[in-house]
């Protein structure tokens, strides 16, 4: 009878357990829910005002505007449009993460030249190209990962980094293989995050305390994180507020 009475106590417990997980859950997702509705609500109407004040300015003006005056506001249509796609890739990715549907397939690549030109196409759809210091232990480095992901997380620090330092303050990349791993590291000489931001600074939709109006969403981390997991791989972090931050992605080979 103890026995029986025993199991059922544990039987009982287990199951309160399983349902205030499941509350916990539930509650969180609401909170993502109204977290996501807040920012669509404004990274999205924020871009979508500039393209119609351009395009309003275009259709008016366009006798009187020049070929070169035409061609900056198209730049500027096509550079907002192409930040919505990322943002939208962002949600994507995350959306997929939660289902366990993200794709990842592994081939041989040579870190070095493939975060160059990931740079290089990346700073061609900028209005000021921001000086890179470049820095690797070796002319090739080999390694076994995703170019897609690898994109993200290249793509992800270096917007970051642009984006969270004044120019024409410049960008160290550094990549360096050591004994069992390959380690890629993004610095900025930026605003820094704070050590409380740093606790969570990969939960989604969440924003340092001193970003200001620095645009953006509190998805892209989150994204980075993803990306590194799925190649087994941890992330560092050194940040100082008003000194910049170095972020560095460990990739095991």
């Amino acid at each position: 009878l103890d026995s029986y009475k025993n199991n059922l106590e544990n039987l009982v417990k287990n199951r309160t357990l399983e349902l205030e997980n499941s509350l916990e859950r539930e509650k969180e997702l609401g909170k993502l829910k109204t977290s996501f509705v807040s920012m669509a609500s404004h990274e999205f109407r924020t871009p979508l005002t500039a393209i119609n004040a351009i395009a309003d300015v275009i259709l008016l003006y366009k006798e009187k505007l020049s070929k070169d005056e035409v061609e900056k506001r198209l730049i500027k249509i096509k550079k907002e449009v192409e930040d919505m796609a990322i943002m939208l890739d962002d949600i994507l990715i995350i959306g997929k993460s939660d289902s366990q549907k993200l794709e990842f397939k592994a081939i041989e690549i040579d870190l070095v030249n493939l975060v160059k030109t990931i740079i290089t196409e990346y700073q061609l759809t900028q209005a000021e190209e921001r000086d890179v210091i470049y820095k690797f232990s070796m002319d090739k480095i080999m390694l076994n990962a995703d170019p897609k992901w690898i994109k993200h997380i290249v793509i992800n620090l270096f917007s970051n980094a642009i984006k969270y330092s004044d120019s024409p303050a410049s960008v160290g990349i550094d990549i360096r293989q050591e004994k069992n791993k390959v380690i890629l590291s993004v610095s900025d000489q930026g605003i820094g995050i704070s050590k409380k931001d740093q606790k969570v600074l990969f939960e989604p939709f969440h924003r340092g305390e001193n970003v200001g109006n620095i645009s953006g969403t509190g998805l892209g981390l989150t994204v980075l994180e993803k990306a590194v997991l799925l190649h087994k791989g941890k992330i560092g972090v050194i940040s100082e507020i008003g000194k910049g931050t170095e972020i560095s992605i460990h990739i095991p080979t």
